[in-house]
């Protein structure tokens, strides 16, 4: 659930949501291995420096609902049967800007910062394929837990509906770390 408001070069959003994502694989000691149950609140705040300059801070809380999820709750390195919790793993921090390098072609960074240490930076570029359809490719490096991670993103989207608050999106994740390429598909509406 989404709530959004534009007041001239200011620009404002709360998100909440539920998540709910289970597996049949378990762990040695016969736990399912991931059995999410999320809540969270985010909040995002966007100033227009210029037509060119959007600056935005966020912040996020997600609340562990379950007792298997593999972010708020992983598997210790040392017993797969232990789990390990930290609670600012839960808090998110973020900065970042949009910078218009030509009239259909934006390039984007942003940090992120859990507070448990872990953080995150991506960089990428989007371009309008038409007046309600852009195209996307972004590089995201971060660290958990001391291990480096990167993913290649590259994607598509479709705004729909009278103010374009509607929007479709098809993206393909190539993702490299410790446990070698992991490749994802993603779909979505909203």
């Amino acid at each position: 659930v989404q709530w959004a408001r534009d007041d001239g070069r200011w620009h404002y959003k709360v998100e909440a949501m539920h998540q709910r994502i289970t597996s049949e694989a378990v762990l040695s000691n016969g736990e399912a291995s991931t059995d999410v149950r999320r809540v969270g609140l985010g909040a995002l705040t966007a100033y227009d420096y210029s037509d060119r300059i959007t600056f935005r801070g966020g912040q996020q809380i997600v609340a562990n609902a379950g007792d298997a999820d593999p972010l708020l709750n992983s598997v210790s390195p040392m017993s797969s049967g232990l789990r390990s919790t930290d609670p600012l793993g839960s808090l998110v921090s973020n900065v970042g800007t949009d910078l218009v390098l030509a009239p259909e072609l934006t390039l984007s960074a942003d940090l992120f910062q859990r507070w448990n240490g872990d953080n995150a930076a991506r960089v990428g570029l989007r371009t309008a394929l038409s007046g309600q359809g852009s195209m996307y490719i972004q590089e995201q490096v971060g660290g958990v837990d001391g291990r480096l991670s990167s993913s290649t993103i590259i994607g598509a989207e479709d705004r729909f509906g009278d103010d374009g608050a509607g929007r479709t999106y098809g993206e393909y994740q190539i993702g490299n770390g410790v446990l070698g390429q992991r490749d994802r598909a993603l779909l979505g509406v909203g």
